[in-house]
């Protein structure tokens, strides 16, 4: 048997990523699964993530193009931008948004001192 960390090693990188973000224990890691799924099951609830329990699901069957098709489309794909880096800006001129043409993208948050107070990125 494998452990869940070798498990989610063997995922494609964009889901690998994914998965290792949403494990909550790390210690599971080191416990054994004898499939995939076992594996997703005893790395965290697929409630608690924000690709959703359908998308896990559909990871642990190793249906991955399928699984990709649930996840939620990023800001420059809903409004089909073409023309990168898509750059938002308050109206300060803070840039509070950035999406690359492989939808990386990176969100921050300002306060009135003009100084970050949040800033998170992410892919598709």
């Amino acid at each position: 048997m494998k452990t869940i960390r070798e498990w989610l090693n063997e995922l494609p990188e964009d889901i690998r990523v994914r998965a290792f973000r949403n494990v909550v224990k790390p210690e599971r890691l080191e416990w054994e699964g004898s499939n995939l799924k076992q594996a997703l099951m005893g790395a965290f609830d697929w409630r608690d993530t924000s690709e959703n329990h359908d998308f896990w699901e559909l990871v642990s069957q190793c249906r991955y193009a399928a699984a990709r098709l649930t996840l939620p489309k990023t800001i420059a794909q809903q409004l089909n931008v073409t023309e990168f880096p898509f750059i938002i800006k308050d109206k300060r001129g803070n840039v509070i948004y950035v999406e690359t043409e492989q939808n990386a993208w990176e969100r921050w948050e300002w306060n009135e001192s003009g100084e970050v107070t949040y800033h998170e990125t992410g892919r598709g």
